[in-house]
């Protein structure tokens, strides 16, 4: 199999000519990209201003991450705020997912700016592959973290979500030559909580951050819920 270097090609705008996989090479990193991948790719080697996304109507690219398209942090504690305020009034749970790619440091130092663009692009397109509710709100929380907002989920469908999202992380096979299973992983901090009136959004987050850090404890590629015990959902190679 040849290995060519693409990126002069997709800079100058011909990379959608391409009819075969393509093969980029980067210092750690070899990544066979698919013909459909290959907007993705593009994307991630430069941004287009007028690219519009399917969450802009309300506030337009404001409220939209520049490289993942989808919200920004900004925008997304705007909607936790209304979010909970509602779910206060009408008594329902609110779900939130922090999730935290695994190694994504090492693996950022180990390749280029192009393939880890490319892997935040290919893990954000999966998030909003899976969560397509009105009711679901996805943004990239952090460089490397992702948090998303659910109403009307319960206990199972919450665990079944994080589970999902686990699973299709790790069946796109991003290497990374810093996982001792050689690809990207994830780990998942959630919570499925009734705001009160005394209480603040933030006890959302903080529960959420705190079973995140139990799942890296717990030696990363963990699920960690409301129940530790009997909703974590660990993976081993």
């Amino acid at each position: 199999m040849s290995v060519i270097n693409t990126s002069a090609k997709l800079n100058q705008g011909i990379g959608f000519a391409f009819a075969k996989p393509i093969v980029v090479l980067s210092k750690y990193c070899l990544k066979v990209i698919d013909t459909m991948d290959i907007n993705l790719l593009q994307q991630a080697l430069s941004i287009s201003k007028n690219t519009q996304s399917e969450y802009e109507p309300v506030q337009g690219l404001a409220a939209i991450d520049a490289l993942t398209r989808v919200y920004n942090r900004q925008f997304f504690e705007s909607l936790l705020h209304s979010n909970w305020q509602t779910a206060i009034t009408d008594k329902t749970k609110l779900a939130f997912f922090l999730i935290d790619i695994d190694e994504f440091r090492k693996f950022n130092q180990a390749c280029d700016l192009q393939s880890a663009n490319y892997a935040l692009l290919k893990i954000a397109k999966t998030l909003k592959l899976l969560f397509r509710r009105s009711s679901d709100f996805i943004c990239r929380y952090d460089g490397d973290q992702f948090a998303i907002l659910a109403t009307r989920m319960d206990e199972a469908q919450a665990a079944n979500y994080a589970h999902a999202i686990s699973d299709r992380v790790r069946k796109l096979k991003i290497q990374n030559s810093a996982s001792s299973l050689g690809y990207l992983t994830i780990s998942i901090g959630y919570v499925l909580h009734q705001p009160q009136i005394n209480e603040v959004q933030l006890t959302l987050v903080d529960q959420a951050k705190q079973r995140l850090q139990h799942a890296k404890e717990r030696g990363r590629n963990c699920s960690v819920g409301n129940e530790v015990e009997r909703l974590e959902l660990c993976f081993s190679p």
